[in-house]
């Protein structure tokens, strides 16, 4: 009978809670995260204002996935990859990963003149981003002579 009657309030208090759960959208506008390349060749994008260009992309809603460097002709055909591939973890662990990268291909080839005139002046041509509109737009208004483009998947 204890245990009828421990049951019964049991239930009586469930019900009794006001349970206020409010209608959130699960896949809003702004949501929604498509990836886009945006195309520097008429904006200077380089490893001196590589953080000021792309601060919109550094924070969890957006992320950086691929930087692709305009090789000067002489270090053009030690390069074998097209593409970098970024840390989306961290916007600035990213930036020196990326240089790092960029150093040591230059170190195993030998190439210690293209080391000493440093990897600030080193062109960025394209960058892939996975971002929403809301961000894009914001980047756009900034930056308006960046060609961006969708990335066919």
């Amino acid at each position: 009978m204890k245990k009828i009657i421990i049951f019964l309030i049991f239930f009586l208090l469930l019900f009794n809670i006001n349970f206020n759960y409010e209608d959130t959208p699960v896949m809003s506008s702004k949501d929604i995260f498509n990836d886009y390349v945006l195309t520097f060749t008429n904006d200077k994008l380089n490893f001196a204002n590589i953080k000021l260009k792309l601060a919109l992309f550094s924070n969890h809603e957006s992320y950086i996935k691929r930087v692709y460097i305009k090789y000067n002709n002489r270090v053009r055909d030690y390069f074998d990859r097209k593409y970098f591939s970024f840390d989306s973890m961290d916007f600035s662990t990213g930036i020196l990963k990326l240089k790092e990268q960029y150093n040591l291909v230059l170190q195993k080839n030998y190439l210690y003149d293209e080391l000493d005139k440093g990897i600030a002046e080193v062109e960025i041509n394209k960058v892939v981003v996975s971002t929403n509109h809301e961000i894009l737009n914001k980047f756009v208004d900034k930056y308006p002579d960046v060609i961006i483009s969708k990335m066919e998947k």
